[in-house]
């Protein structure tokens, strides 16, 4: 009677094993899908550029979404070339170094480089001048759902 009730015990486990096997592993499949989106930083900024003793001021204006603590770097038409360097500091804010070349006559002639530490979804301005011109980049900072890889 004992294997009976043993192999009873079997079958139902069996049983329960085909029914919540694809239901486990839909589960899991389900929460994994969650955790591969992860959140990034999304950097809005403007580039002013108005030469010293002049009245005219030209800008452009773009975004990069990236991950936290890295590097990118990036042309903006044919006359900039930005770099934004990111680390994160605790779960709201972050640091970031930017750098800026001037495109000038298809040259990347270096601007300069400014660091600032700001909370996420704060605003920064940086002042650079060279070249006797001078450069503002305004930066917007927000979260952003990075694409699943």
């Amino acid at each position: 009677m004992t294997q009976c009730r043993f192999s009873e015990f079997s079958k139902d486990h069996e049983e329960m094993t085909r029914i919540l096997a694809p239901a486990l592993i839909f589960l899991v499949l389900f929460a994994s899908s969650f955790a591969a989106a992860e959140d990034g930083l999304i950097v809005q900024f403007a580039i002013s550029e108005q030469a010293n003793g002049s009245s005219t001021r030209t800008s452009l204006n773009s975004s990069v979404l990236m991950k936290f603590n890295e590097e990118v770097s990036f042309e903006i038409g044919d006359q900039y070339v930005l770099k934004i360097e990111s680390r994160r500091n605790g779960a709201e804010a972050v640091s970031l170094l930017v750098s800026l070349k001037d495109v000038i006559d298809g040259k990347p002639y270096y601007v300069g480089a400014r660091a600032t530490e700001l909370r996420i979804g704060e605003q920064a301005e940086l002042s650079l001048e060279n070249y006797d011109t001078n450069y503002t980049i305004r930066l917007d900072t927000a979260f952003g759902r990075l694409p699943e890889s």
